[in-house]
Formats: structure tokens, sequence, C-alpha cells
């Protein structure tokens, strides 16, 4: 079963801190934490900052994840999700948290529309939220291939 808890600066362990440390995940993360001083310091950050809520994803009791939601533009949340177990990954657990913070967004944060960027080459992540029901639009931004994720309320 796939669950979201909020997160708490206890989680900014080792265990976090090796996800990064995957070349899949450095791949699609633009900036990724060097040592646990600038984990903690970045959850800190997601937890103090009040346009943010920001969750583990437990699979059968387990962190395998991250699940962010940010207040973007008027109505708008931003959703970022990172899988960091690679055995979680595939196993639908990336689709059911999008769906679980989707829900979050517009009815604890009264969204009226939920996005996310997305590589387009992360094919796992687009498929994820297909999955969950959200549109997908690519469009080139200053030469570089982008896709946005959306889904409205």
């Amino acid at each position: 079963m796939t669950t979201l808890r909020p997160m708490t600066s206890e989680d900014a362990d080792e265990t976090y801190l090796a996800w990064f440390r995957d070349a899949e995940i450095r791949r699609f993360i633009a900036q990724v934490p060097r040592d646990l001083g600038a984990a903690k310091a970045y959850v800190d950050s997601r937890l103090n900052d009040p346009r943010c809520r920001y969750y583990a994803i437990e699979a059968d009791g387990r962190r395998v994840g991250t699940l962010k939601l940010e207040r973007g533009q008027v109505g708008g949340v931003v959703l970022g999700l990172l899988i960091g177990v690679a055995a979680a990954r595939g196993q639908g657990i990336g689709t059911t948290a999008i769906d679980l913070g989707y829900q979050e967004a517009i009815h604890q944060m009264q969204a009226v529309v939920v996005t996310a960027g997305i590589d387009p080459d992360n094919t796992p992540s687009l498929h994820a939220f297909r999955k969950a029901k959200f549109g997908l639009r690519f469009y080139m931004d200053h030469g570089h291939a982008r896709v946005v994720a959306w889904r409205a309320g």
C-alpha cells in the first residue's frame, strides 16, 4: 500500500542522501545535496516554507521517495516526485503517489490545476503522470525540449 506522510527533519538521513547518488536520479534532478548538512538544509527549507507541503512516500511502511506540493501561480500547485529506491520504480508507486498528491492539492490546498515539469527523456515519469490522468504538453524552450504535465480540478 502506498501512502504519503509529512516529511520531518529526521528524514534528511543517509537513506535520503543515497537516493541522490543514483545515476538515474542525478540524470533528471538539477541540484542534488552533496552531504547530510545540505540535505537537512533543503528538507528544513521545504518544511518551513508556508507555500510548500513536503511528503515522504511510503510503500508497505518503507520510505521509498518524496512528493512535494508547492503553490505556484494563482490557483496552481506544482507537484514534484522522486522515487529514490530503485526497486520501487515501475511498481505503480509513483502513479499512486501522484494521485494522492493531486487529491491533497485540490481538496486541501484548493488548487484549480496541478502541474509538473518533466524532462522529456524521463519516460517512467511521463508514464506515471499519464496513468494518473495528467495531460502532457511538449514544447520547445530556447531550443530545449520540455514537458509540462497538468490536471485540472
